[in-house]
């Protein structure tokens, strides 16, 4: 899973946009090691919670591979999660 934070141009002309993706059927992550946890969708989804609070507009954008596997319990329930998310673009791939 990765996270990108960008702001383009000078201040005047900024656009801010968080991507997401690589959730692989995950909802909650390993915990293991920070540096390589997969999944998450309760984490990023506190994450563009706390960015929505912030004020700051921003573009959101689901680079997909979001889905993992036959489990339809969880696709189901990623999906709801997303819908929640709502992000600006999704791209529908593996």
């Amino acid at each position: 899973m990765f996270f990108f934070h960008f702001l383009f141009s000078s201040p005047s002309q900024a656009i801010d946009w968080l991507a997401f993706g690589d959730l692989r059927g995950t909802i909650e992550t390993c915990g293991c090691d920070p540096r390589s946890d997969l999944g998450g969708v309760e984490r990023i989804a506190g994450l563009v919670n706390l960015e929505r609070q912030s004020g700051r507009a921003f573009l959101l954008f689901d680079l997909g591979n979001d889905l993992h596997g036959e489990d339809l319990l969880k696709t189901k329930y990623i999906n709801q999660a997303l819908d929640l998310i709502k992000p600006d673009a999704t791209l529908f791939n593996r």
